[in-house]
Formats: C-alpha cells, sequence, structure tokens
C-alpha cells in the first residue's frame, strides 16, 4: 500500500471515529447529561427545602425556649409593676426596708392618685400611689433607706425629699428625712 493511500485510509478511519463519537454522545451521554442535571437540580431543591424546613423547625424551638422563659419575665414584671395596687405590700417594702437600713419611721402617709384616662383601651394604664414618709436615724441609716427606696425592685419615683437635722431634739436620730414619692402599679 501507498503512502497516499494509507494517508487516505487513516483520514477515512478518524473521520469514521470522530462521526462514531458524535453519534454516541448524541445518543447516549447526552441524554443522560439532561438527566443528571434534572436530578442535581431536583437535589438542590429537595436539600433547599430541607434547609428551609430545619430552620423553621429550630426557630419553633426556640419560640418554645422564649415562650418558657416568658413566664419568669411575667413574674419579674410582675414584682417590679404588680397587677393592683397592692398596698400592703408597699407597707411591707417600706417597712422592710426601714429596719434594714436601722431608721425609726416617724410619719407615713399612702394614698392611691386617680388615674388619668387613657386614650388606647387595650393598653393596660399604669395607677400609682402616692405616699409621704418621714424617717429618721443617723446620716448613714437615713442615706440607707433613701438608696434602699430607689433601687427597690417595685417601681418608685422619688419626686422630693427634704433632709433635715434634729438639733438637740433627739440624740439617737439626730437626721430627719421627708420623702414624697410615687409608687406604680398595672391596672386591673
Amino acid at each position: 500500500m501507498r503512502a497516499s493511500s494509507k494517508r487516505a485510509l487513516s483520514v477515512g478511519l478518524a473521520a469514521i471515529f470522530f462521526i462514531a463519537t458524535l453519534v454516541l454522545y448524541s445518543t447516549l451521554i447526552s441524554p443522560e447529561m439532561d438527566a443528571v442535571s434534572k436530578q442535581r437540580a431536583a437535589l438542590s431543591a429537595s436539600q433547599d427545602i430541607f434547609n428551609s424546613q430545619k430552620d423553621a423547625t429550630q426557630s419553633v424551638k426556640k419560640l418554645f425556649k422564649d415562650m418558657q422563659n416568658a413566664a419568669s419575665v411575667r413574674d419579674t414584671i410582675s414584682l417590679a409593676l404588680p397587677v393592683g395596687p397592692s398596698m400592703t405590700e408597699a407597707l411591707h417594702q417600706i417597712d422592710a426596708m426601714a429596719s434594714v437600713s436601722r431608721v425609726s419611721v416617724d410619719s407615713f402617709v399612702i394614698t392611691p392618685a386617680t388615674p388619668e384616662a387613657s386614650s388606647a383601651p387595650l393598653v393596660k394604664r399604669l395607677g400609682k400611689l402616692d405616699f409621704d414618709i418621714s424617717v429618721s436615724g443617723n446620716y448613714d441609716s437615713v442615706r440607707g433607706f433613701l438608696k434602699l427606696l430607689e433601687t427597690n425592685i417595685r417601681v418608685v419615683n422619688v419626686k422630693s425629699f427634704e433632709f433635715s437635722t434634729n438639733k438637740g431634739q433627739n440624740v439617737a436620730n439626730p437626721y430627719t428625712l421627708k420623702v414624697v414619692a410615687d409608687m406604680f402599679y398595672q391596672e386591673n
């Protein structure tokens, strides 16, 4: 066989192999690639749905945990702003503060203030108890009482106070503190 016929034969065989490769690719490989890409798309969509449902489940679990903690928050708020005036609780707290700070209560007047009208009917209004208290003791005791009053668990707003000395009148309790304050509560 001559070199030119060998060349023509090898070019012909190469063309046949190339055409066979194209036929194989178009009949066998290309449809399977389409099927694989469709399955990858379905897998990706399934993973996205799974991840979104997993995130939703975790969010619901977090909400359940937060709702369980909400009860403790509600109890804490009820201590700071009780429902109703709870005058006996207010008196007990003031008596406890006086005994802890070692002051003697000279006078005490507590009156519920009339609540203001509210424009939002669904929002609970804040009520307040106005009280005037006069205590006497040494300087540290009186100062400690005022500090306890301001940092009490129940919300108290000290409107004014008057600090005076008892010159020669009472050696055991040389100072007097008169406090005018508001103690708040939630209305029923």
